[in-house]
């Protein structure tokens, strides 16, 4: 487990997103390759029977939602409906994603079709 000792900072006060903490946290590289590993579990044990999704990816790249929608010059609500396979995507933001989530866009294209299918079969008919 790793220890985090924050000093006192605007983060701390509540002043700032959870993405903002993560980020000042992650300055230690004990605390960055701590929370990629444990998205990476998170994929894994969690998430690992919907197959190649855009969560999926995200979570094996070590990002938040936050983080990614940053990475692509978007908002959180907007990385979010692509999660949930709600929003449709843009060839520049396929392309973005593939950037951010060190994946081929192939890979990205393939995730939003199974996110979109998974979706599919979740809501109600």
């Amino acid at each position: 487990m790793v220890e985090v000792h924050p000093k006192k900072s605007p983060a701390i006060n509540g002043e700032s997103s959870l993405d903002d903490l993560i980020a000042e946290f992650s300055q230690d590289p004990a605390f960055a390759k701590a929370f990629k590993d444990a998205n990476a579990d998170i994929a894994e044990r969690y998430y690992s029977d919907e197959g190649l999704t855009v969560r999926t990816l995200r979570l094996k790249a070590g990002l938040t939602q936050g983080q990614l929608a940053k990475a692509i010059e978007s908002a959180q609500a907007h990385v979010s409906r692509i999660e949930a396979g709600s929003q449709d995507v843009y060839t520049d933001t396929v392309d973005k994603l593939a950037a951010a989530l060190k994946a081929t866009a192939a890979d990205v294209l393939d995730a939003i079709r199974n996110t979109r299918q998974l979706a599919a079969r979740k809501s109600p008919q």
